[in-house]
């Protein structure tokens, strides 16, 4: 587009005169097809579990579903878990705990009963450690700190020489 020529989307509106939008009012349609079919508390538990019942917890164990008495009843469910057969015995006498820590998550009696199966349990790859930027080439360092010495605010300049160090490090010309 070129000349002045707006993108319309469609019903007369300009799509860049809109407003920035909040990212959270995007995720439960961006999420929505990869839980399609599973209940809110359902989707939370998949996607909190490390949270809810901590990281020990979290690393033998594996959210399968949850089980509701009726259609409508949406408290009292039977969570389904794949254990680590080596922690099987423990989290059988432990299980209590474990569905009153994932009902206070909650805030309210979301578990009723546990029902362990038993199998290999899909771990998390670990992320890799953050690593620092690399330092920019002389010459692009001192057009940074050029640019840069016109900005009065210490707290500002710093975020934007962090900033234009890190961007600047990749190679970018």
């Amino acid at each position: 587009m070129s000349g002045g020529q707006q993108a319309d989307d469609g019903q007369g509106r300009d799509r860049r005169a809109r407003w920035p939008s909040a990212l959270a009012r995007f995720v439960p349609r961006l999420t929505r097809p990869a839980l399609r079919g599973f209940a809110k508390a359902e989707a939370a538990l998949l996607l909190d579990w490390e949270v809810i019942v901590g990281p020990e917890v979290a690393a033998y164990t594996q959210p399968l579903k949850l089980a509701f008495p009726t259609r409508d009843e949406k408290r009292k469910a039977t969570l389904h878990l794949r254990v680590d057969p080596a922690m099987a015995l423990d989290l059988q006498h432990s299980g209590d705990l474990l569905a009153e820590r994932v009902n206070m998550y909650f805030g309210y009696a979301l578990v009723a009963r546990l029902r362990l199966k038993q199998g290999p349990v899909r771990r998390k790859a670990p992320r890799p450690p953050l690593q620092a930027p690399a330092p920019l080439p002389p010459e692009r360092a001192a057009g940074l700190n050029q640019r840069l010495s016109a900005i009065d605010d210490p707290g500002l300049r710093e975020a934007l020489e962090r900033l234009g160090t890190a961007v600047g490090g990749k190679g970018r010309g």
